[in-house]
Order: C-alpha cells, then structure tokens, then sequence
C-alpha cells in the first residue's frame, strides 16, 4: 500500500512489479490488472526502466516532489502544526480519560 501511495498520490517513488512475492505479490494488481511475470528477464528489464527514469526527467520530479512532501511534513510539526495539534489533542484526550477513571 506504502509503494502504491508513493507512486500514484505523491509521484515520489517508483512501485516495482516484478519483484514481489508471496501469496498475493503474484496476482495481478487490482488498480492495473498487472502481474509480475516472475522472471529473472523481467526483474532486469524493470530494474533498468527504473533507473533510466530515475536519472531521467522524471527522477528529478520526483526528486523536488520529496522535497515539497518533506517541507510539508516538517511543517506539520512546528508548534502550530497540524500534526503538532492533532497530538496533542491526542494527549490531551489521553490524559483526561485517564483522570477519570481514578476518581
């Protein structure tokens, strides 16, 4: 799911097909109807796509969309962020939930 989000909702991160494994890393993709061909042929015939793309056009999109997505992370961070926020809510709650209960 990790590689999925990366690839397709962020454009971060290439998903590679051909090396998974396991009992569903066979089956097709449901989003593509895509299945690796399990082969050693097709494992480097990927590998080379993908880094012909990586040191291509396209790997330097990817490249300065990690650097946006990591600036928005760290954002979220700072004092006011919405990550910083959202748990300290978390706490919060945590903490009041927990007082109750030992009165």
């Amino acid at each position: 799911m990790n590689a999925a989000h990366l690839t397709t909702n962020h454009k971060v991160a290439y998903e590679l097909l051909e090396v998974r494994t396991g009992e569903y890393g066979l089956k097709p993709l449901y989003r593509s109807g895509k299945a690796p061909l399990a082969t050693v042929d097709a494992v480097r015939r990927e590998a080379h796509e993908v880094l012909t793309s990586a040191f291509g056009e396209d790997g330097s999109h990817k490249r300065k969309n990690v650097t946006a997505l990591r600036a928005a992370t760290l954002s979220s961070w700072e004092e006011d962020g919405t990550s910083a926020r959202n748990l300290q809510t978390f706490l919060d709650t945590v903490v009041r939930t927990a007082g109750a209960r030992s009165v």
